[in-house]
């Protein structure tokens, strides 16, 4: 419940955020910058990711229609974008914080 009315406040006014992910190393093979751990999430938006040469940053996004599965009128996940575009930052945290 909480992480579904995080994303609710997020993108509200905040359609996309970046994440730490990139493949600017290999394409296709995306890391989290900062401690170079490789990852492999296969929840994407259906238009994600790109195979645009210019697009090698992962974001999340709140999307809608064909973005979605079953074209649902709303929805949230990973997409990539090009790397200068401006968006706001998603940061990490340690959840020991929250035990």
């Amino acid at each position: 419940m909480k992480a579904s009315i995080l994303i609710t406040v997020v993108f509200i006014d905040i359609p996309t955020v970046w994440t730490s992910g990139n493949d600017l190393e290999v394409r296709s093979n995306y890391i989290w910058t900062g401690i170079d751990t490789p990852f492999d999430y296969t929840n994407w938006l259906l238009d994600a990711p790109l195979e645009d040469e210019s697009c090698r940053c992962v974001g999340f996004k709140y999307g809608s229609g064909s973005s979605c599965p079953g074209n649902s009128s709303k929805c949230a996940g990973w997409t990539v974008e090009p790397c200068d575009k401006k968006f706001r930052v998603l940061c990490e945290m340690d959840t020991t914080c929250f035990k």
